[in-house]
């Protein structure tokens, strides 16, 4: 006679914490994409070319140069337009002689200008093709207040065959506005271009008007941050 002996097989017990499914928590790091920037400050510097419609013959030297510090800030929910504020500064310097009709002499004479501007500005980004690398064009225009001072030394004739000398000086306020265009290319976060623009102003300028012009040529370089 065959005996057989049935074992019953119970279940392994579970634990309430084995029967969670198993969390895992994986982390990822990624470089900041070129797109994803806040702020971007830009400096720029060049040629400037400067015209006062004064009707009074003050000398004075319309070339000179120009530096500008500009940061770009990118509004949240858009790409363009984006929001600048510059503070540039341009100077023109000379100095000039006066020689005697009558006499081996000469007398020199200064010819200094400068003005400095904060502006706000509004600039149009797009990239060619891609606004994160490769070329670009960024134009904008700004608006803002402009202080100008000169000391321009001036001569008169005095008997006999004589010139004498006497400083003009003169610092005075107006408002501007300057349309710009920057062409360049764009590294990642890094770019550098080439930008010009065309500033007018009115204000109270002494004797050299109360309208001046400005032309400048310039290169650029930035960084997103």
């Amino acid at each position: 006679m065959v005996c057989r002996v049935a074992s019953a097989q119970t279940p392994a017990a579970t634990s309430p914490d084995s029967a969670q499914p198993t969390s895992q928590s994986l982390s990822y790091y990624s470089a900041p994409s070129p797109s994803d920037w806040q702020f971007e400050p830009t400096l720029s510097g060049g040629y400037s070319n400067v015209h006062f419609n004064g009707n009074n013959a003050i000398p004075y030297n319309p070339q000179g140069g120009y530096i500008d510090l500009n940061v770009y800030a990118k509004m949240p929910s858009y790409d363009s337009p984006i929001i600048g504020l510059g503070i540039s500064t341009t100077g023109n310097w000379d100095d000039y002689t006066i020689s005697y009709p009558t006499a081996p002499f000469y007398r020199s004479f200064s010819a200094d200008t400068n003005m400095t501007s904060a502006e706000v500005r509004v600039a149009f980004p797009f990239g060619l093709p891609s606004a994160d690398h490769g070329f670009y064009c960024l134009p904008r225009i700004g608006i803002g207040a402009l202080l100008d001072n000169f000391t321009v030394g001036q001569p008169y004739y005095g008997y006999p065959n004589y010139y004498f000398g006497a400083d003009t000086n003169h610092t005075g306020w107006g408002v501007e506005v300057r349309p710009d265009i920057e062409i360049g290319y764009r590294i990642n976060r890094f770019n550098i271009g080439c930008e010009a623009s065309c500033m007018a102003a009115w204000g109270n300028f002494g004797k050299l008007g109360n309208l001046t012009t400005e032309l400048r040529v310039g290169l650029v370089i930035g960084y997103r941050f």
